[in-house]
């Protein structure tokens, strides 16, 4: 029996989510194992494909696409947010820049939104994205750490 290639994809992803864990540990596992053979097929896919900087323009299009799919926004609606935050963060306010060879380039912003209404809150710094997270997304908990903290200053 053949499957379209859209019962394929789907059978796929259901296959992925029902096994996500399994497969995460044998690929770190392959990865752990087959160093030596991913540095040589790293090394001569670099000599291949050199540094095109239009490739990397493309690159990070596509994947800046791909997240906004993720979260249900369209790049316009990404880019109001990110205007009415003045390009920074809605938490510490700061601009979320990498540091690299090429010096401090600007980076895309997390989409933070809820988990269980999925309702977009605003845009974050990687930084403050996962403190939310791993406060649980829970205000209770974020009002006991700051309460702590500043309680042992």
């Amino acid at each position: 029996m053949t499957k379209s290639k859209e019962e394929a994809r789907e059978y796929a992803k259901e296959y992925y989510h029902k096994n996500k864990v399994r497969i995460a540990i044998e690929r770190k596992e392959y990865h752990r194992t087959h160093k030596e053979q991913a540095k040589i097929y790293n090394k001569k896919y670099r000599e291949e494909h050199p540094y095109e900087p239009e490739n990397e323009e493309r690159t990070r299009r596509r994947g800046f696409l791909s997240i906004l799919r993720k979260y249900g926004i369209t790049q316009s609606q990404y880019v109001e947010l990110h205007t009415k935050q003045n390009g920074r963060c809605a938490v510490c306010e700061e601009m979320e820049v990498t540091i690299g060879k090429k010096g401090n380039s600007p980076v895309m912003l997390s989409v933070d939104h809820n988990h269980i209404t999925g309702k977009i809150r605003g845009l974050l710094c990687k930084k403050c994205n996962l403190g939310i997270g791993y406060l649980k997304d829970d205000p209770n908990v974020l009002l006991s750490a700051r309460n702590y903290l500043l309680s042992n200053n």
